[in-house]
């Protein structure tokens, strides 16, 4: 008996690779014995609707071929189900964070094939607020534009380079933000120019990177960074020199584990999830789901 899979495809992606290996993707999965339906986006928040509505129609699997944002919205959809549907994931955006994290390869045909002879392993994912959620990062401040204000084309053309490009461009402009937070039953407050609570070894588009030894992607906890605003260049420059290492010891870094984390945050401060703008709430309460979802790798 056929096993039915729904293969979301985003087609403006990255370098739009997934577009060319269509048929090998497909292929390795009708091969394998499964039934492929397969739809493109078509607009934002569309692949969130896609696997909402797959969840509940049964289908026995979901994969997403995309960047980060894509499973972003795969990952929310099938939240939102209520359902413990297996999402597999075929990395094509500019930058892969996520991916890379969890080991998944960069090659549409090869990933779709791990899929097709790989395993169920369960990840921890966040949920922000009372009803959004993120798989592997909700962040704040400096950087955090970066995935949507460094330009389409000039992503697809140089890839992890365009986010960095940006990234020197966003911390020439800095500006602080006064916030208040409570992690692990200690209040903490400042005025902080990043905020970031994660389950992964790289954010940012891998300007900010952490140790594989400090991160358990099931573990049930976040790794959370929270950078202070420089009062001069000879601090920034420690900030700089900080990242660049990871080693986060400075006092101008707070970087922790936890399982959840409550801010009070100014209104309308800009929040990403997984590099897709998030709606904060006043009293913003972050929590890891410990192995809340489940992806084929």
């Amino acid at each position: 008996m056929s096993k039915n899979v729904l293969l979301i495809i985003n087609p403006v992606a990255g370098k739009l690779k997934a577009r060319g290996a269509l048929f090998d993707i497909v292929n390795s999965f009708c091969q394998a014995g499964y039934k492929v339906t397969t739809q493109t986006t078509l607009r934002p928040k569309h692949a969130t609707e896609l696997a909402e509505n797959a969840a509940k129609d049964g289908y026995d699997m979901i994969c997403c071929s995309g960047g980060d944002g894509t499973l972003h919205e795969v990952v929310s959809g099938v939240l939102k189900s209520n359902s413990d549907i297996p999402i597999g994931y075929i990395p094509a955006g500019s930058t892969n964070d996520f991916a890379e994290a969890v080991g998944l390869s960069s090659i549409p045909k090869q990933a779709a094939q791990n899929i097709v002879d790989g395993k169920e392993i369960k990840l921890d994912v966040g949920s922000f607020g009372s009803n959004q959620f993120f798989t592997y990062v909700a962040s704040f401040g400096a950087f955090t534009n970066i995935s949507y204000t460094a330009p389409q084309d000039l992503k697809n053309r140089l890839g992890y380079l365009a986010y960095m490009l940006e990234g020197i461009k966003d911390i020439t402009e800095i500006k602080g933000h006064k916030i208040s937070y409570c992690a692990n039953g200690e209040e903490y407050s400042g005025k902080y120019i990043f905020g970031g609570v994660s389950n992964t070894t790289a954010i940012a588009g891998g300007i900010i990177k952490m140790k594989k030894s400090l991160v358990d992607l099931q573990d049930g906890k976040f790794e959370l960074i929270m950078i202070h605003q420089p009062k001069d260049l000879i601090e920034l420059g420690e900030i700089i020199n900080s990242i660049s290492f990871q080693d986060y010891s400075t006092n101008l870094i707070e970087f922790m584990q936890v399982d959840e984390v409550s801010f009070r945050v100014p209104k309308n401060l800009p929040w990403t999830l997984d590099g897709e703008k998030g709606i904060p709430e006043p009293e913003l309460l972050i929590k890891n789901h410990r192995q809340g979802i489940t992806i084929i790798k």
